[in-house]
């Protein structure tokens, strides 16, 4: 009797493992299918932003409660108008950006941050801020 219940322990270990396993490779698989989306992403919009003579892109972005969104775009030169669906693809690709770096950035608390592209550099700088909820507690006895 002692000896089914080790087998069987053993039996629930393996699978424990296997099915980690199997959860882990899953998750690179996403991770490395989520980075190349955001590399080609990245070139055909280089390749756009540089058809139009942009120099610089600006952009801001927040997320908390499990929720966010870039709420602006900037291009420089100023006098450069990008299209509705251009600031779209943007906004999208800043959002995976940020995501890639901080994933799950926007549960909870929360975070923001500013992404600055150098088109002419091909450069990236990224500011992110996570936010945190502190806690001061004070205790009084025998008052």
């Amino acid at each position: 009797m002692h000896s089914d219940n080790i087998n069987n322990d053993e039996t629930a270990l393996q699978t424990m493992r296997a099915d980690l396993d199997a959860y882990l490779q899953r998750r690179d698989q996403e991770r490395e299918a989520a980075a190349q989306q955001l590399a080609e992403n990245r070139e055909r919009l280089l390749a756009t932003l540089q058809d139009l003579a942009v120099q610089g892109i600006a952009a801001a972005y927040e997320g908390y409660g499990d929720e966010g969104n870039v709420h602006s775009v900037k291009a420089t030169p100023d006098d450069v108008m990008l299209d509705c669906d251009l600031e779209e693809e943007i906004k999208d690709f800043v959002w995976e950006l940020a995501y890639s770096l901080d994933p799950e950035f926007e549960t909870n608390e929360g975070g923001d941050g500013e992404v600055n592209w150098d088109i002419d550099a091909d450069s990236i700088s990224v500011t992110h801020n996570k936010h945190h909820l502190e806690t001061e507690t004070s205790e009084f006895e025998g008052l």
